[in-house]
């Protein structure tokens, strides 16, 4: 019995094996050259140090970059340990970033607990307004680039239905076909992998690792006093370490926010953030807030 499926369209199977495998690997190859050159955008590296840290947390997600922005509120003493606003904004708030002034607003908007822990769902047009930011920026992936990753793969798709069209006439011609089959089928694999998106650019992965190294000293493990370093660098630790460190800032508020010691939504924490810490590295005084 032959190994191949039995010729069709007058291209031998053997020839149209190779062919395919041939056709396979070189599609593969070209999208990944292009996947590389997608991600590839560059920013100066300069330019990290001027991100603010609700963006620096959209950098990893949505939930990143709303408990940076409560970090920094607690900090600053607007609002209590449980996320209600404490008092109005005033000259001194004048520095606050966009994105956490809304925060402010939506907390103002509804007092009730309940309200507070939705508060991602009442910042979905904010937060895609600081992804697009980021997404001019240079650091995080536009969907015009989403779109080129599946039309890259749209070749191979087409590949994998050809291979199929010719394993179904060899069934109905009662030919081998088992290695053709286990070409289409090491083809269809590479489609998903190869069809994988991206949220961070090669610079948002180089801006990010870069922030995390020079903010390593805000890392919860090292104890961290956030009522000495202030509200923006309360909310960096947020934004680069996750719930972990916003549990450590703020376990009340925390709990209030729905925010999760990886920094998604959720109750609890991982234990490491049971108190302000210890050894100074609490986040102030009075109420065991951050800063209140």
């Amino acid at each position: 019995m032959n190994a191949y499926a039995a010729d069709t369209w007058g291209i031998p199977s053997r020839e149209f094996l190779y062919g395919y495998i041939i056709v396979a690997i070189t599609l593969a190859i070209l999208t990944v050259l292009w996947r590389l050159t997608l991600r590839a955008r560059q920013v100066p590296v300069d330019f990290i140090d001027q991100l603010t840290p609700p963006e620096v947390g959209m950098l990893t997600g949505e939930a990143r970059a709303i408990a940076a922005s409560l970090a920094i509120l607690r900090g600053a003493g607007l609002i209590t340990i449980d996320g209600a606003v404490l008092r109005p904004l005033g000259p001194g708030d004048a520095t606050l970033d966009w994105y956490t002034r809304t925060v402010y607003d939506k907390l103002a908007e509804q007092a009730s607990p309940h309200r507070r822990r939705q508060l991602a769902e009442r910042m979905t047009v904010e937060s895609a307004q600081l992804r697009d930011s980021l997404v001019d920026k240079g650091y995080m992936t536009a969907p015009s680039t989403r779109r080129s990753i599946w039309f890259a793969t749209l070749p191979l798709k087409i590949l994998v239905a050809v291979g199929v069209v010719r394993i179904v006439f060899g069934v109905v011609g009662d030919k081998p076909f088992e290695f053709l089959l286990l070409a289409v089928i090491a083809t269809g694999f590479m489609i998903p992998v190869l069809g994988l998106t991206f949220d961070r650019t090669a610079s948002g992965n180089a801006a990010r690792s870069a922030l995390t190294k020079s903010h390593d000293y805000l890392a919860p493990r090292n104890n961290p006093a956030f009522s000495a370093y202030g509200p923006r660098l309360a909310g960096m630790s947020a934004a680069l370490f996750a719930g972990s460190a916003f549990l450590m800032i703020n376990p009340a508020l925390a709990s209030a926010a729905g925010i999760g010691a990886d920094g998604g939504s959720s109750g609890g924490g991982d234990g490491s953030g049971s108190s302000c810490g210890g050894g100074g590295g609490g986040c102030g005084g009075g109420g065991g807030g951050c800063g209140g």
